[in-house]
């Protein structure tokens, strides 16, 4: 299981604003996160399933156009171990009120802005949960330097008090 507790502030802020809203699954295929006040249909909520299994099966990005008025893409998120999770969005067409001849234009435009996006924000998710990582490995570390140097401190203490005769 993830932590994407950093993550929920920013993901739940965004939703409103950009009209999208966001979801995080992790590898055993299960909803970590989904944004504030979302409840997804049961058909939708199935849709975000099946393309949440898909993108961390193939580690691509992925786009669809669910119902005539809304699209669902998502892309993988990625550590040292390989993919351990996907980033799924789904919104609003912003594409429902062109021609049939444009629609195509429109959406393979949109699908190319939100693979952009969705990169770019997986980059601050992964670096972010690396950071994390980072700092509990360094605390480890840490940890078992002060617990040496205390052992060394009591060594030194105990070997002060030893009295030598002048023959050692």
């Amino acid at each position: 299981m993830m932590d994407v507790t950093t993550l929920k502030a920013f993901l739940s802020s965004l939703a409103p604003i950009s009209r999208i809203h966001y979801q995080i699954w992790d590898n055993d295929k299960g909803m970590v996160f989904s944004t504030a006040g979302v409840t997804p249909k049961e058909l939708q909520m199935k849709a975000c399933r099946n393309l949440s299994n898909l993108i961390i099966d193939q580690n691509m990005f992925q786009y669809s156009v669910h119902g005539a008025r809304n699209f669902l893409c998502g892309i993988p998120l990625l550590n040292a171990q390989g993919v351990f999770g996907a980033m799924v969005s789904f919104g609003p067409n912003p594409y429902t009120s062109y021609l049939n001849e444009t629609k195509d234009a429109v959406a393979a435009y949109h699908a190319d802005e939100m693979e952009s996006f969705l990169s770019n924000l997986t980059t601050l998710v992964e670096e972010s949960l690396d950071a994390k990582e980072e700092v509990v490995e360094m605390a480890q570390e840490l940890d078992q330097s002060l617990e040496d140097l205390y052992l060394y401190g009591k060594i030194a203490t105990q070997i002060k008090t030893l009295r030598f005769s002048g023959s050692m």
